[in-house]
């Protein structure tokens, strides 16, 4: 009830997706909710992150869009410290930043509008660039890339983005082995590009992540839709096919 949208401007008019959002009510609705997924699937995953680490302090929403997931993480995390969304689409990111620290009562909340880091060299970039303390224990990494491009798309479009999922499961391994914890919702489809990436890895690696396959409508959204969701965790009453935990 106190989520305000912040229309687009005539300034926004040279943006890519301009005439796209103006066409779906600003399109935040969609971005916000992650289509009605999002929140109560982030309150199950920081739920989890933090009782799986010695504590969840800070949040790092990368293609944060309005905020779903960093809402969803207020219900579950209400104290967390530090929340940082980052996305390059400057309409949605401006609601982000309107409405996500009403969320937390104790947190600094900041977002950046520049593309989402993709190794933790960058994320560690960007933290420090604002003066944040050092990664590791304490901090959470969740990732939501476009997945646009898994639907309706033309198949060369879709191996592509299936390559860009490398540098992300990588990201997540990295943060992991500093102590982080991370997760990452996308298409069903990235379910089969994970196994297969963890299964070129080492044992010790292919050991780090856990691969769900979640439905909507078990998280609250009047839909069947499947979802794929990758976590450094496992998520109580869903079934892990990572064989590296069989």
């Amino acid at each position: 009830t106190w989520y305000e949208f912040i229309e687009s401007t005539e300034d926004d008019s040279e943006l890519d997706n301009y005439n796209l959002i103006e066409r779906q009510n600003q399109g935040v609705v969609t971005h916000m909710l992650g289509e009605a997924v999002m929140p109560e699937l982030a309150r199950v995953v920081m739920h989890a992150a933090n009782a799986s680490s010695a504590g969840v302090t800070s949040l790092f929403d990368l293609f944060c869009c309005g905020g779903g997931f960093s809402l969803g993480a207020s219900e579950a995390l209400p104290d967390l410290e530090y929340v940082d969304g980052v996305d390059k689409d400057r309409i949605v990111l401006r609601n982000y930043a309107h409405n996500v620290p009403k969320a937390f009562a104790k947190a600094k909340v900041e977002a950046h509008e520049r593309a989402a880091p993709i190794s933790l060299k960058e994320l560690r970039s960007l933290a420090q660039g604002k003066g944040r303390k050092k990664l590791g224990v304490g901090t959470h990494v969740h990732l939501s890339p476009p997945c646009q491009r898994f639907v309706n798309s033309k198949p060369s479009e879709r191996r592509q983005a299936m390559r860009e999922m490398a540098p992300y499961l990588q990201l997540m391994v990295d943060g992991v082995r500093e102590g982080m914890t991370c997760s990452l919702e996308e298409h069903k489809d990235v379910r089969n590009v994970a196994l297969d990436w963890l299964a070129e890895q080492d044992e010790a690696t292919r050991s780090l992540l856990f691969v769900y396959s979640v439905t909507a409508r078990d998280y609250g959204a009047p839909t069947t839709r499947e979802r794929c969701v990758v976590t450094s965790f496992a998520l109580e009453g869903e079934e892990d096919v990572n064989p590296a935990h069989v």
